[in-house]
């Protein structure tokens, strides 16, 4: 597989996992159905009716319950105070954190340039990070030319970015955050980044998600604050949990995203390669999102003049499946045979990838459109792009 198809996965093109933002926008019911609306509109015209009859219908109170860690899970703010404190003293960058013995205020703060950063310590690290675990993270460690607001160094070498307000004002800008970014994923790290809103206004959903990041990493989890037991976990989190309209969305790029990595990542072997699909869905979901993936950079490739390089494919997925053959990309196929090598891909293993910006290789070549496209090849092509990324049907011809 081409290293360069990171610079064109729909998720990030179209921005699925940042449109979560909204939700700490959503005070009510309607909202919550404004938002899961605006939500279900990333998911391909064709499949959303058949998606959608396989999502569970949640209200907005059970969904924030779902996607929240449980306050009371943590340990008291007391305690939290004191292990912020103390990591505080020990960085230099964070000394206009402390007035004295005390925390300062969010008043005192307000015009701080690390004014985020201290947040993310507070709200998120320190309430999931024993003292132990605190002291493994460096802030602003340098990578290079270039320094990352933390960095955790365990069986993953994670760097955790937080955002401001600011964006790119120049192309120039985005030219510097790209070659940045392809620098400090070039030397092994990967960077997740965390928004305002996802720090400030659903900090309980981020505590949930630094926790999953944290518990997957055999080294890490040892300093978590917060052991959940498997029976606990189980009826915190129910199956159902991730078939609700945000969580399938979102798990249909995240399939579409783990393929990616885990293709660049892994020695091509001959043959397809043998998936099996635990999602337990009415519908082959996961065929369904690799086609889907397949057949959107095969309308890039007859516009730009690009081989993605994709591998073929073979999902094993219940026998009801095969009424959906013929609808399926012609590098995905479906069987309802068991394979003992198979790959199971469920939402625990995908969600692993969530937040994590990919970016291409330094090394990879500059993409350029096909030359002496017809008018009618340019129309098509603009058709397929129309309809299934902005949602718009073609005209009707009188």
């Amino acid at each position: 597989m081409n290293p360069i198809i990171r610079h064109f996965l729909p998720s990030v093109i179209r921005g699925v996992y940042r449109f979560d933002d909204g939700f700490s926008e959503v005070e009510d019911e309607k909202d919550f159905q404004q938002f899961v609306e605006g939500k279900l509109k990333f998911l391909p015209s064709n499949l959303l009716e058949d998606i959608c009859r396989v999502a569970k219908l949640s209200d907005f109170r059970s969904v924030q319950h779902q996607r929240t860690l449980p306050a009371e899970l943590l340990e008291t703010a007391q305690t939290v105070a004191q292990r912020t404190k103390a990591f505080f003293r020990l960085h230099h960058y964070f000394e206009n954190a402390l007035v004295g013995d005390r925390l300062a205020t969010d008043v005192e703060l307000k015009d701080a340039q690390n004014y985020l950063e201290i947040q993310f310590v507070k709200k998120i690290l320190a309430p999931l990070l024993n003292e132990e675990g605190l002291r493994v993270i460096r802030p602003q460690r340098s990578v290079g030319p270039y320094f990352v607001d933390f960095a955790l160094e365990g069986g993953t070498k994670l760097a955790l970015e937080v955002d401001g307000f600011g964006k790119f004002k120049t192309r120039n800008e985005l030219d510097n955050f790209t070659k940045r970014q392809n620098y400090i994923t070039a030397q092994g790290w990967r960077v997740i980044r965390f928004t305002h809103a996802q720090v400030m206004k659903t900090t309980g959903v981020t505590l949930r998600e630094m926790h999953s990041l944290l518990k997957a990493d055999t080294q890490f989890r040892r300093f978590l604050t917060v052991q959940w037991h498997t029976a606990f976990f189980r009826e915190l989190q129910p199956p159902e949990a991730s078939q609700t309209a945000i969580d399938l969305v979102n798990n249909f790029y995240r399939i579409q995203d783990w393929l990616v990595e885990f293709t660049l990542a892994e020695q091509s072997s001959p043959g397809p390669l043998p998936l099996k699909d635990n999602f337990g869905f009415e519908i082959p979901f996961v065929a369904s999102a690799i086609s889907t993936l397949y057949e959107f950079l095969d309308a890039v490739a007859s516009i730009a003049d690009v081989d993605f390089e994709l591998p073929k494919v073979e999902v094993i997925t219940p026998s009801y499946a095969g009424v959906w053959a013929a609808g399926l990309h012609r590098l995905v196929s479906t069987k309802d045979v068991d394979i003992a090598q198979a790959r199971i891909i469920d939402a625990a293993t995908v969600v692993q990838r969530a937040g994590a910006v990919p970016v291409p290789s330094g090394e990879a070549d500059v993409v350029k459109f096909r030359r002496n496209l017809s008018l009618n090849e340019i129309h098509e092509r603009l058709q397929y792009f129309t309809l299934n990324i902005f949602g718009y049907r073609a005209p009707a011809i009188n």
